[in-house]
């Protein structure tokens, strides 16, 4: 169903008829929301997101943060090399009860 040419009335009973429609109410409604988020957001947003970053880059430079990642760095070690061999022994046993069924693996 296109537009109505020439018609005024017929083309204002069309777009009345459209509106009717909860479909076009939900798109209607999204496109209007999304330009005046967009535009809103657009100016303030970026502002916004500048103040975040450089509050984010002022917190990861305190010397207090800095300690506690090196602190936890030393904790976790021991986890990630523990958690780094057995993704080793259990690739192996994979490829050890993989390698004898004729599957066709990349080496």
């Amino acid at each position: 169903m296109g537009v109505p040419r020439g018609n005024l009335a017929l083309a204002g009973r069309w777009a009345f008829s459209m509106w009717q429609n909860p479909l076009m109410k939900f798109i209607i409604g999204l496109l209007i929301g999304g330009g005046i988020g967009y535009i809103l957001g657009t100016r303030d947003g970026r502002e916004r997101f500048d103040e975040m970053v450089t509050g984010l880059q002022n917190l990861v430079g305190e010397e207090v943060v800095q300690q506690m990642t090196d602190f936890l760095d030393q904790r976790t070690a021991a986890v990630r090399k523990a958690a780094a061999e057995g993704l080793d022994t259990a690739a192996d046993i994979i490829e050890d009860r993989t390698a004898g069924n004729g599957s066709a693996t990349a080496d």
